[in-house]
């Protein structure tokens, strides 16, 4: 006679929003530091999400597990990004089990720009020019 094993009860997930985007933020996080980004991720929800820096630039994460951004918000990290620390504006969102990175526009969700933290810095931006010069003069290399 065959043995029949009693059927384990399916494994339940926590389904608790809260949960889910810190979760999503600790995996965006993980992702920008291992390509050399420093990160500090902003406590109880706060705004923006993250804080990535490299090389003199400057970015402002913002992460939404479905990827909706309601429009004042966008406007509000556009606004911050710009003019009161001259970086970028990103949205951490997830496709399946992908993790992707958008540039946010101010003015709409179709006008948002694919971005590769990979290559920030690598293309010498203004910014990283600039960090580039301080930071040799301060080695002494000028």
């Amino acid at each position: 006679m065959r043995k029949i094993e009693p059927e384990l009860p399916p494994m339940i997930r926590n389904y608790n929003p809260y949960a889910r985007g810190r979760r999503f933020e600790y995996r965006t996080r993980d992702y920008l530091r291992k390509l050399g980004w420093f990160v500090i991720r902003q406590p109880r929800s706060s705004f923006p999400d993250l804080v990535a820096l490299r090389d003199g630039s400057i970015l402002l994460v913002e992460c939404k597990v479905d990827g909706y951004i309601p429009s004042t918000e966008r406007r509000h990290i556009v606004r911050l990004a710009r003019t009161e620390v001259r970086g970028k504006a990103i949205l951490a969102f997830r496709r399946g089990q992908r993790l992707l990175l958008a540039e946010l526009s101010a003015k709409s969700a179709k006008s948002d720009k694919a971005f590769d933290p990979r290559v920030e810095c690598e293309r010498g931006g203004k910014q990283c020019e600039r960090y580039r010069k301080i930071s040799q003069g301060s080695r002494g290399i000028l």
